[in-house]
C-alpha cells in the first residue's frame, strides 16, 4: 500500500510544536536516529528551561527539527520514518517552501550562525550523529530581529513594510498602507495577545507586518546611551 503524503502545516505554532516534539521522536526511534546525518534543512527555536534553586536564572537551549518533520501536520516518529525514506512521499521542497513563511536561513558565518551550528552538533551527538556537510539552519524571522548581524537583509526587508506620513496618525510609524501604528502592535504583544489573535482581529495585517513592527521597535531601542561624567 502506497504511503500517502501528510498535510503541510498552516500555522507557525505547528512548526514550533513539531520542533520541540522532534527531540522526543529522535530519542524514541532508532530509525529516526539513523536519518539524522542525512537531514540538510534544520529549523531551530530557543526554549527556556525552568528555573531551579540550583539555577535561578533561565537557561535558553536550542531545539532542532528537520523540514520533513516539522513541515507536516500530525507528525510523529513512525510517520516521519515512513514518509522520509527514499521511497517515501515527503518532499523537502514543499516543506521548505511552506516554512519560508515564518523562517529564514541564518548566515553560517554570523555569530548566531556559529552558535546554532555548535548547538546542532551537540544536539546530534546525543545519538552519535553529526551534521550533514550541507546542513543549514533557519530560525523564525522575528528571532533574526534580535540578532541583526545574522541577516541584516532580512531586517531591512521587514522595515520596508513600515512607513511614516506626516498626514497619517500624526506622523507616527505605521504598517505601510494602513493606519495600524507600530506602537499599537507592540502594545498588543506586550499585553499578551498572540500573533494569531492579532491577525484574526485585523485581517488586513500579515505575519510579516508583526515581525516588521518588532524589527522597528528593536532598531528604535538599540541606541547608545551616553552618561555625563
Amino acid at each position: 500500500m502506497k504511503t500517502s503524503r501528510p498535510q503541510l502545516i498552516r500555522e507557525s505554532e505547528e512548526a514550533l510544536s513539531n520542533i520541540v516534539a522532534f527531540e522526543r521522536a529522535a530519542a524514541e526511534s532508532p530509525e529516526v536516529q539513523r536519518r539524522l546525518s542525512y537531514a540538510r534543512a534544520w529549523y531551530a527555536v530557543p526554549v527556556a528551561k525552568k528555573k531551579t534553586k540550583a539555577s535561578p536564572h533561565a537557561i535558553v537551549a536550542w531545539h532542532f527539527g528537520p523540514s520533513k518533520f516539522i513541515g507536516y501536520s500530525d507528525i510523529n516518529a513512525r510517520r516521519y520514518v515512513e514518509i522520509a525514506s527514499p521511497e517515501g512521499p515527503a518532499d523537502g521542497r514543499d516543506t521548505e517552501h511552506r516554512l519560508k513563511r515564518w523562517f529564514e536561513e541564518v548566515e553560517p558565518d554570523s555569530p548566531l550562525g556559529r552558535e546554532l551550528y555548535q548547538a546542532l552538533t551537540g544536539f546530534l551527538m546525543r545519538w552519535n550523529a553529526r551534521p550533514n556537510k550541507l546542513a543549514r539552519v533557519s530560525v523564525l524571522k522575528s528571532e533574526l530581529v534580535r540578532h541583526p548581524s545574522a541577516s541584516a537583509l532580512a531586517a531591512d526587508t521587514l522595515l520596508n513594510r513600515i512607513s511614516t506620513n506626516p498626514d497619517l496618525c500624526g506622523g507616527r510609524p505605521c504598517v505601510k498602507g494602513t493606519r495600524m501604528r507600530v506602537s499599537d502592535i507592540l502594545d498588543m504583544l506586550a499585553a499578551g495577545e498572540s500573533e494569531t489573535t492579532i491577525l484574526n482581529d485585523f485581517p488586513y495585517l500579515a505575519k510579516e507586518d508583526i515581525a516588521a513592527a518588532l524589527a522597528y521597535g528593536a532598531r528604535a531601542a538599540d541606541h547608545r546611551v551616553i552618561r555625563a561624567a
